[in-house]
């Protein structure tokens, strides 16, 4: 009985000595903030291509492609993202329109990226446009990876 009491009393000790050792770690205790980098907001790698088939118009415009944007933080500023866009065929303006900055709003990680096709710019449903769409960066820097979209255009 005195054993199993001594036993228990050692083992009690033990715990109570490991559970209030105090570690060397130079966070506890602080916030941790990662630096903000913009990429492309999608689950898996392989997110980052796409077809977009382009609706006839209704009421002169047709339903834009959205790719999401993210920043890793939220900040109480604006902030501005730079994308640039390239293709051997499509022109934006004449086979697609999208914007070339966008703006990730105080207080918000995400913003839309939208993508309209012209369908008038495609004289028939057999072409077809490959567009790669690339963050450069801005008022955050670029992501290292998830930074581009391959994006196929074709008309409806």
């Amino acid at each position: 009985m005195i054993k199993n009491s001594l036993y228990t009393l050692l083992a009690a000790f033990l715990v109570v000595s490991m559970v209030s050792c105090e570690k060397n770690n130079v966070v506890v205790g602080k916030d941790v903030t990662p630096a903000p980098f913009v990429k492309i907001a999608t689950w898996a790698a392989a997110d980052t291509v796409g077809t977009y088939i382009i609706p006839e118009p209704v009421n002169g415009k047709s339903a834009p492609y959205i790719i999401p944007i993210g920043v890793t933080n939220v900040s109480n500023v604006d902030r501005t993202i730079n994308i640039s866009y390239s293709s051997a065929t499509a022109v934006n303006g004449q086979q697609f329109s999208a914007p070339t900055t966008l703006v990730v709003k105080a207080g918000e990680a995400l913003v839309n990226l939208e993508i309209t096709g012209i369908y008038d710019g495609y004289e028939s449903v057999s072409r077809s446009d490959n567009l790669k769409v690339t963050i450069t960066g801005g008022d955050v820097p670029a992501n290292v990876t998830k930074t581009n979209y391959l994006l196929t255009i074709k008309k409806y």
